[in-house]
């Protein structure tokens, strides 16, 4: 909620109204996001998060700011990865 709800929206309201604004307002979020996965995922989750924040973002504004499609998503996402590392360790 935050990187795309507040600061993709923010950077936005910042930077003059542009294409080049809309692609830094979404880029930098994903930046973000995904160097905060980079200590215990290495510069391969660092590269994957990042690329999904960009989806995410990319998604988030062509949903004309409409963050429930992305959150659900999000949690089918987390679903069906915490329930393959599970399987894996147990069977």
């Amino acid at each position: 909620m935050f990187f795309r709800g507040y600061l993709i929206t923010r950077l936005q309201q910042a930077l003059p109204s542009s294409v080049l604004a809309t692609v830094i307002a979404i880029l930098i979020p994903a930046l973000i996001f995904g160097f905060g996965h980079y200590h215990y995922q290495g510069i391969r989750g660092f590269i994957m998060t990042g690329l999904i924040g960009v989806a995410f973002g990319v998604s988030y504004y062509l949903l004309k700011n409409n963050l429930w499609p992305i959150i659900l998503l999000h949690g089918v996402i987390d679903t069906l990865s915490f329930t393959g590392l599970y399987l894996e360790a147990n069977f």
